[in-house]
């Protein structure tokens, strides 16, 4: 069109200098056409920048809307999950900015069916992988569980990480696993193998490895790791090579995964799982992210599914080689200093802990009426009698106490049983003391001798000991680091406590702190902030 006018434009004024007597005229209309092709461009200009703003009207406006459906994505009807899906997954995968943040929300939203569809392209963009997957895995710690989320648990432990990212942390999704194998329990399988034909819970192809020492420094020998099948059965689990290995179940105190990965194979990422046993070591596996977390969530459920909730006394059986034997042809029992009425309270859930460590109180449940220490006394009070409501029992006061102090807040009896589930309360004196000023050098040399084979049996991560029966625990050890508040206290003043530390078998160290006697006018919430510092 412009060029027509530029022609025209042209011809009207090579005309005019031919006929000069009608180039006036000739001028007029040249002015006429170039005024209406003017209006006619700027009213076409103005229509285009209309329908832009419209649409980029429309485009905030469904922005808005799906940033605003993310908050309620799982209520949103079956159509509109499919098309917020859709939307996610045409769009461009590197991103920045706003539209990370955007990612982020959609990536954080409660967990759905469709959100594979995004992670799935983005695992494969290397330079995406370290911030986009740990923080979608850093949300299962808070979401709430779900069948929907374990699928997407396995969904992301199955698959391949990048070679390059070696800080991948599996342990969110690991305890989302255990969450929900706990809340729906868990069912054997058929195992019908070239090995066993008989129900299991679990069989994982895996790879057994040895810790070694050089140059001071531990490390795992990985070169030389062994094929291994694992079964996990009512009461074993057991590890099959050239060999037969069998370890007692309610022998294991401790399953971890090693905060460091290993790429391994085809660049998939591998994890050292270490389980510790009873007056044993530790056994230590090679495993991919899918079995380190089935067989740290499957393991506990088949312990607490024997225990039921019950005190029960520890197999006597050890981890052993089904070829190898004691010189003697026996098992040698251990012997025990622990009075059976007295026998520490082990939570279910002791294993899984408090924020990661095996916590246990000592503590002292008095009474001075002899025939009251039946067996399984300490259990009875506080599996039976404590957390089933009796406000009656003399130790109620310094039990609510200390699950104040260590949860920074007022329990309801749900939350109580749910914190007590997870600790281990050991009676320091191994008959009954009515008055702690007045004990005997026996009574305190018995209560040591006991305290030691429990350190040694259970083998806690922390120890929160109640005054004043920290000064009577043993001199074994050493003098541990002051635990310092990060914070000045709400009085202004920055305070720490000392703490002790013992040595447990195989190099594993066990950490004590003392607290106030939480019977009475006991400062819970002081306290609280010092154990939250004790605990990291």
């Amino acid at each position: 069109m412009t060029w027509i006018f530029i022609i025209l434009v042209i011809a009207i004024i090579v005309v005019s200098i031919i006929y000069w007597k009608i180039a006036i005229p000739i001028i007029v209309v040249l002015a006429l056409i170039i005024a209406v092709w003017l209006i006619l461009a700027k009213r076409k200009e103005q229509e285009e920048e209309r329908a832009m703003e419209e649409e980029s009207a429309k485009e905030e406006a469904e922005r808005k809307r799906l940033i605003a459906d993310l908050e309620k994505f799982v209520t949103l009807p079956e159509q509109r999950q499919k098309e917020i899906s859709k939307i996610l997954d045409e769009r461009d995968m590197y991103i920045g900015g706003d539209e990370w943040n955007f990612l982020k929300m959609w990536i954080q939203s409660p967990l759905n069916k469709y959100q594979r569809q995004i992670i799935a392209p983005l695992i494969q963009e290397e330079s995406m992988v370290p911030e986009i997957m740990q923080d979608f895995i850093n949300t299962f710690d808070d979401l709430p569980d779900s069948e929907t989320g374990y699928e997407n648990c396995l969904f992301l432990l199955q698959m391949k990480w990048a070679s390059k990212y070696k800080t991948a942390d599996i342990n969110p999704i690991c305890h989302y696993v255990a969450r929900h194998l706990k809340g729906t329990g868990i069912e054997p399988i058929d195992c019908d193998d070239m090995i066993v034909d008989r129900p299991c819970y679990l069989k994982s192809e895996i790879r057994s490895v040895n810790q070694r020492q050089k140059d001071g420094k531990l490390y795992y020998d990985i070169k030389n790791a062994q094929n291994v099948k694992l079964y996990v059965f009512d009461d074993t689990v057991e590890l099959m090579d050239n060999s037969h290995w069998r370890i007692n179940i309610p022998s294991i105190l401790d399953i971890k995964v090693d905060d460091r990965s290993y790429p391994e194979r085809n660049d998939g990422l591998y994890y050292i799982l270490s389980i510790t046993c009873q007056n044993r070591g530790n056994i230590f596996l090679l495993c991919d992210a899918y079995n380190a977390a089935m067989i740290q969530a499957v393991i506990p459920q088949v312990k607490r599914r024997n225990i039921k909730g019950e005190q029960k006394k520890a197999d006597e059986t050890e981890t052993y080689r089904e070829h190898e034997t004691a010189a003697n042809g026996a098992v040698q029992p251990e012997v025990s200093v622990l009075n059976p009425a007295v026998l520490p309270w082990i939570g279910p859930d002791y294993i899984e802990g408090i924020a990661g460590k095996k916590v246990m109180i000592v503590g002292d449940c008095r009474c001075q009426d002899v025939q009251e220490w039946n067996t399984g006394y300490v259990a009875d009070v506080i599996g039976k009698k404590y957390l089933s409501g009796n406000t009656d029992i003399p130790a109620y006061n310094g039990l609510t106490n200390i699950g104040k102090a260590i949860a920074g807040k007022v329990l309801s009896d749900e939350e109580k049983a749910i914190l007590w589930n997870r600790l281990a309360f050991v009676n320091f004196f191994q008959e009954p003391v009515a008055d702690l000023r007045n004990v005997s050098d026996g009574q305190v040399e018995s209560g040591q001798n006991a305290f030691m084979q429990v350190l040694e049996k259970y083998a806690p991560d922390r120890i929160i000991a109640c005054e004043p029966l920290y000064g009577s625990l043993p001199d074994k050890g050493h003098q541990g680091p002051e635990v310092r508040l990060s914070s000045p206290w709400k009085d202004g003043k920055l305070y720490s406590t000392e703490t002790w530390i013992y040595p447990l078998p195989y190099g594993r160290e066990c950490m004590v702190m003392p607290i106030a006697n939480p019977g009475g006018g006991f400062p819970w919430d002081y306290w609280h902030e010092l154990i939250i510092e004790f605990l990291k």
